[in-house]
């Protein structure tokens, strides 16, 4: 079957790219002080720093997705 050796090589790319997406978000929520918004945040920065934790908050998500989700159904496979 095609899907037994598609789903490992899909998984083993992966690589430390999680990791390195992890470490990524985490620097750029210190950069953004934890998004937290200074008394004289122009709109521009209230934005951004919206923004860049909505993407944080949907990368959770999908890595849970794919941690509990997608790879435990493709290794029944």
């Amino acid at each position: 079957m095609p899907e037994m050796s598609i789903f490992p090589a899909t998984r083993a790319g992966l690589g430390g790219e999680p990791e390195e997406i992890g470490d990524a978000v985490h620097t750029i929520r210190g950069l953004a002080n934890g998004y937290a918004l200074p008394a004289d945040a122009c709109n521009t920065f209230m934005l951004t720093c919206c923004k860049l934790q909505e993407v944080e908050e949907d990368l959770h998500h999908h890595v849970h997705l794919e941690n509990n989700i997608l790879f435990p159904k493709a290794a029944r496979l």
